[in-house]
């Protein structure tokens, strides 16, 4: 018989906050359509694609990996080497934390790109 593990309290209260986050930017969103607000469209939009933009340079573009000290230049000092790893560590943290956000903005931006290209003449 296999035993199902309990989920952490972390995974738990990341989960919490993409739900309230999907659920305050989908509310945010139907109200911009609802009102038909062009400026509030456009902002949502650039809102997505800063946000977007952040979490990619935040994160240190694409990999997940935080390098050693030996992997950096040999020219800086080890205290600057560390500054840099603390630093990287962080972004990648508050990458993490502007991901709950920017998934259920780029889920709305997706569905209104499927709609109005392809499903519009459906409807």
């Amino acid at each position: 018989m296999k035993t199902v593990k309990k989920p952490s309290k972390q995974a738990v209260s990341t989960l919490i906050k993409l739900v309230v986050s999907f659920v305050v930017v989908i509310g945010v969103y139907i109200l911009i359509i609802k009102y038909q607000s062009m400026v509030g469209m456009v902002a949502f939009y650039i809102a997505t694609g800063v946000l977007l933009v952040a979490c990619v340079i935040l994160n240190g573009g694409l990999n997940k990996d935080i390098p050693s000290p030996e992997m950096l230049r040999d020219s800086w000092s080890y205290e600057k080497k560390q500054k840099f790893i603390k630093a990287m560590v962080k972004g990648k943290k508050l990458a993490k934390d502007l991901i709950i956000v920017l998934l259920p903005m780029l889920t709305a931006v997706m569905i209104d790109i499927i709609y109005l290209f392809w499903l519009q003449d459906l409807f």
